[in-house]
Formats: C-alpha cells, sequence, structure tokens
C-alpha cells in the first residue's frame, strides 16, 4: 500500500534553505528516449504517472527502480472538454461512493506512489465535495496532496489542511511555453522563490525541451548551493 510517513524523510528541513522540488507530470503517455532521459536526471526528481494509459504501468515501475519518487496523477475535470482518462477521471457531476472508487482505483494502479497530485482539474479542484472526498482517501492509506494550482479557485490546499492531509502546492509551472529557455528562465525563477522562502516547487512535464533545460539547468543551481529534492521532504517540513 502507498504510504507517507515522516521517517523516510529528513527531520531538520526547515533548518535547511534553497530547497527546489521538481515534479514532472504525464508520464504514461510514452516511453522513449525522451523518457529514457529523465531516468537518467542527476538529482532527486519526482515523477507524476497518469493511470490507465499504454506505459503507465511500465513507467511507474521503472520510475520507482532508478530511485526517483512517484506520486499519482489523478485526471480531474477541466472547465470545458478535455480528452482522455476516462475511466480515473474524477467529475464534480459523481457521487461519493463512484469519486472514492476511483481515486483508490487509480492509486492502486500506480504502486509505490507516495503522494497525488492534480491532472487538468480546473473545475474539480475548485468544489469542496468532491476534494474532501479525495482527500479522505489520501488521508487513510497515508498520502500527501500536492494542489497543482490549475485554477485560482482551487480549495484543495484548505480542504487538506482541514482533514489532516499532508499538503503542499506548486509555486512555478516551468513549461507552459514549451521552449527551453523559458523553461530555464523559468527553473531559475524556482530557485528564486527558494531564495526567498527556503523551498520552491516546480511542475514541468515529459518533453523533450523540458528535459533540455533540465539538464542544462541542474547542476549549476547545484553547484550555487542550491538542493535538489523529492516533493516528500518539503511536505514533511511543511506540516511540522
Amino acid at each position: 500500500m502507498p504510504y507517507f510517513s515522516d521517517d523516510v524523510v529528513s527531520s531538520n528541513i526547515k533548518e535547511l534553505s534553497r530547497l527546489i522540488a521538481i515534479v514532472i507530470d504525464d508520464f504514461g503517455y510514452r516511453n522513449d528516449w525522451v523518457f529514457d532521459g529523465f531516468l537518467d536526471l542527476d538529482a532527486d526528481l519526482t515523477y507524476a504517472v497518469i493511470p490507465g494509459n499504454l506505459f503507465s504501468s511500465s513507467s511507474a515501475s521503472m520510475i520507482y527502480d532508478n530511485g526517483y519518487e512517484l506520486v499519482v496523477h489523478m485526471p480531474m475535470e477541466a472547465i470545458g472538454y478535455a480528452p482522455g482518462e476516462v475511466n480515473f477521471r474524477l467529475l464534480t457531476s459523481m457521487s461519493e461512493s463512484i469519486i472514492l472508487s476511483k481515486v483508490l482505483s487509480a492509486i492502486d494502479a500506480v504502486p509505490n506512489a507516495v503522494g497525488m497530485n492534480n491532472h487538468q482539474g480546473s473545475l474539480f479542484t475548485a468544489d469542496e465535495f468532491g476534494m474532501k472526498r479525495v482527500g479522505s482517501v489520501l488521508k487513510d492509506v497515508g498520502m500527501y496532496y500536492l494542489d497543482s494550482l490549475t485554477s485560482p479557485e482551487s480549495v484543495g490546499y484548505g480542504v487538506m489542511s482541514t482533514i489532516g492531509v499532508p499538503v503542499v502546492t506548486r509555486d512555478v509551472f516551468l513549461d507552459s511555453k514549451d521552449d527551453v529557455n523559458h523553461i530555464v528562465d523559468q527553473i531559475y525563477r524556482l530557485a528564486y522563490v527558494a531564495d526567498n522562502k527556503g523551498y520552491a516547487i516546480g511542475i514541468g512535464h515529459i518533453r523533450l525541451n523540458t528535459l533540455l533545460a533540465l539538464q542544462e539547468s541542474i547542476s549549476g543551481l547545484q553547484e550555487k548551493g542550491y538542493e535538489f529534492v523529492f516533493v516528500s521532504e518539503i511536505v514533511s517540513s511543511s506540516s511540522k
């Protein structure tokens, strides 16, 4: 069963500074040399797997075996039409029992995941009823929640905090523009956020330009004293 426990993360994160956690979304769509490149990055990174796609299971296994952190990238209803993941997508029109069943099925489909973040979800993450049901499952299985903040109306952080689920929010989207120079700039913007509050969480996607930007940026930031950590380490610090 997936779990999240303070004994598997550093106990003195609050005393450290300049921590960077990067999450790469949308694993499960591809199994190619770009995928392999993400498994060669020399940093503690968190990879989010969408359940139910052709390469979801194999991606989850390889991510775990290569020592990266694994989370469930939970499909949630967006504002407007969004295709795909119909077997797992959470809708605001769903009953409590259906939401609970889909969340549990998604967790079972991504073994060894320690957390969850939302895939799309600009509509669902603003729905308190639905997010409370998601949170109840996460609390039961001991997983954290990362609010990707795909909507300024998201209630994810507040709901999870209220019911006792460890939770953090995204600081910077890295690759809203699919351009290497832009992504590098966003990674350094993430470092600036870490300078000011001690840590920062960025989200990108399993794309070639994102891979190239990370290959270009990681070692330089490490040399400047930034530490790349799993999201669970920041969650642990924030929840104490």
